[in-house]
């Protein structure tokens, strides 16, 4: 199915995605965050209702859809991989992800596209992936089972040779096994909110 189709939409909806995996581990020292509460509910919503809940888009986020397209060809010409694209992946029947892209047996691919152009150089500069993108990473791995994936950051706007970083990030057995566990917990917070609302 292609990304962001009605069948997409469809195939997500009430399953917890692996770009929202960082809401789902999201606390303050007091207990669970604003984020985290706000996803939950909206979780909760869409299994009761069937219904996808209307997503906010903004100018960044159109930037990176717009953009996503020409940095998966930049990435193929640099790297001579060819990639495949991948609509939603279920995991079970209550989580999942959409792979910007897979490759060979085990790898898969994630591509930012930052709107202000100080965080693509930041993350060229740190020659890492940012910190803020490992629950969707490691959480795509573990829907797909995979061992690695090349995290891109794209900026047509730079000067050529400052136009695409790529780093591959590999399977962090510890953190995944943590993640599961946050993953399976805020399942189960759900499923308790639900049996309370709508009792059967």
């Amino acid at each position: 199915m292609d990304q962001r189709s009605d069948e997409w939409f469809a195939a997500r909806c009430g399953r917890i995605t692996a770009s929202r995996f960082k809401s789902v581990l999201a606390k303050t020292k007091s207990g669970a965050s604003a984020s985290r509460e706000t996803y939950k509910w909206q979780i909760v919503a869409e299994r009761l209702t069937g219904k996808v809940a209307e997503s906010y888009t903004n100018s960044a986020m159109r930037w990176g859809t717009e953009q996503e397209a020409y940095a998966l060809a930049a990435y193929e010409w640099q790297t001579d991989k060819t990639v495949a694209t991948a609509g939603f992946i279920p995991m079970g029947d209550y989580a999942g992800c959409s792979p910007d892209g897979l490759f060979g047996e085990t790898q898969g691919l994630e591509i930012k596209c930052p709107f202000n152009s100080a965080v693509h150089l930041q993350t060229i500069d740190s020659n890492k992936m940012p910190a803020e993108h490992k629950p969707q990473v490691q959480g795509c791995m573990i829907v797909t089972e995979r061992t690695s994936w090349d995290f891109v950051s794209f900026d047509p706007r730079m000067p050529q040779n400052l136009k695409l970083f790529v780093t591959t990030v590999e399977l962090d057995l510890d953190y995944v096994d943590q993640l599961k566990v946050s993953i399976e917990q805020f399942n189960d917070e759900c499923a308790e909110l639900i049996a309370k609302l709508n009792p059967t």
